[in-house]
């Protein structure tokens, strides 16, 4: 029975050393699977590091980006604003001047007027003109040679002098 008792032997020996090949294939096909799938996992890392990178780049511009738009907004909108300050100072200085344009264009008549007296008074009509002008509605004081020319209202009182 000894005999038996190594041939059993010999047989779980055989058993155990094919079981151990068996385990020991699975085991390095599992290795290499593994480093294949560790391989791919650094390489998808890889990509994943320089997308984020690429990422924060963008983000960065982007701010950057936005910050001179800002800036550019903020120099419109102080450029408007004195845009609309001179239009308003414009537009001040314009109803002035149409404001005054009335004054001057009334005194300019006035002028125009007392100057054909002035003239017919001195021109070639000679006293004949100064007799016909103190008729009118314009009399002359002729005071120390300074000469006021005197406009009269209907009520004969001085409406304007010159």
């Amino acid at each position: 029975d000894l005999a038996e008792g190594i041939k059993k032997v010999k047989n779980i020996s055989e058993e155990t050393k094919s079981r151990m090949a068996t385990l020991m294939d699975t085991a390095q096909k599992r290795i290499e699977t593994g480093s294949e799938i560790a391989k791919m996992t650094l390489s998808v890392l890889d990509q994943i590091v320089t997308n984020a990178t690429n990422v924060s780049t963008m983000v960065n511009d982007i701010s950057r980006a936005t910050r001179e738009q800002n800036a550019g907004i903020a120099g419109i909108s102080s450029a408007m604003f004195q845009l609309d300050k001179i239009i308003k100072e414009n537009a001040a200085i314009s109803n002035e001047v149409l404001d005054s344009s009335g004054g001057l264009s009334t005194k300019a008549q006035d002028i125009t007027t007392y100057t054909l007296t002035v003239e017919a008074l001195i021109g070639s009509k000679g006293v004949a003109a100064k007799n016909e002008a103190t008729e009118g509605d314009f009399s002359i004081d002729e005071t120390d040679q300074d000469y006021t020319l005197e406009q009269y209202d209907d009520d004969g009182a001085i409406a304007a002098s010159a």
